[in-house]
């Protein structure tokens, strides 16, 4: 109980259990026992994105990165608290300031593979994300070839974004046929899946993530592979089904907000929509 590092370790844990009043108790308790700890304080940040309580989320996201300005970790939390109320400049100007120390290639690396959001940086950012080879990557061709989808699709290349899309899907079938039990695989499998324009396809793929790993089982993960189903629908262009996967995401502690989908890209296409509408405009 005086560890606060095994206290930060358990709230991450909560997270998954969707005990997330006590996920942000016990990493407040470790971040006092530990206050030099930013990787205590970023677990704090997500508890509190996840309970949507920003302006704490703010606060704890700032400590994080004034205790570690080189952790790219660091800096999404802080920038997703933004991207969380809505605001994509605010998002952006985490970005700026934390390029030096960090390299910049490290940061749209990293901002492009987690919760996929290339979304969010620079134009100047797309341009320099679509020209990292796999080595940025951890030489990971799965997470490469899809980043570089993404990277081309937001730039309007939708031919070199399938090229891309069909390595990273080779990269994704070799990692299921090496773990058949890895949904995040699975998931992204079906986003490359979309890029390439084959949906059904796609849709059973998010659905076996899923299926291995939904909320009923984790309340972090199963949120996410709900997202990834959603953004499979509004690349399809079926727009009730994917304001249908939104809908309860919205409902339950998560990270997406109807602050995030006003200005994701990626549900531009429901924009519009009554029931859509009903949902960004929030609570």
């Amino acid at each position: 109980p005086g560890d606060g590092r095994f206290l930060g370790r358990i709230s991450v844990a909560e997270q998954s259990l969707g005990r997330y009043e006590e996920a942000v108790g016990h990493a407040r308790e470790g971040l006092r026992l530990d206050p030099r700890s930013s990787a205590i304080a970023r677990y704090l940040t997500r508890a509190l994105i996840f309970v949507r309580r920003y302006d704490e989320a703010l606060a704890t996201g700032d400590a994080a990165l004034r205790l570690d300005p080189t952790s790219p970790d660091n800096v999404w939390v802080k920038a997703t608290v933004h991207v969380a109320r809505g605001d994509l400049a605010a998002a952006r100007a985490v970005y700026r300031a934390a390029s030096p120390p960090m390299e910049r290639a490290t940061l749209v690396a990293f901002m492009s593979q987690i919760w996929e959001m290339a979304w969010t940086l620079e134009p100047s950012d797309l341009d320099l994300l679509v020209s990292l080879p796999p080595a940025e990557f951890g030489g990971d061709r799965a997470e490469w070839g899809l980043c570089l989808a993404q990277g081309w699709a937001l730039k309007g290349d939708s031919a070199r974004a399938r090229v891309y899309a069909d390595s990273g899907r080779a990269a994704y079938e070799e990692q299921i046929r090496a773990n058949p039990r890895n949904s995040q695989a699975h998931a992204l499998l079906g986003l490359t899946l979309g890029y390439l324009g084959r949906y059904d396809d796609a849709v059973a793929s998010v659905r076996r993530a899923l299926a291995i790993r939904g909320i009923s089982r984790d309340k972090y993960d199963g949120v996410y592979n709900g997202l990834q189903l959603a953004r499979v629908y509004a690349m399809a262009g079926r727009r009730e089904q994917a304001i249908a996967e939104l809908e309860p995401l919205l409902q339950i502690p998560s990270f997406l907000t109807p602050g995030w989908l006003r200005i994701d890209p990626t549900f531009a296409t429901l924009r519009g929509q009554p029931r859509f509408e009903r949902l960004v405009r929030g609570p």
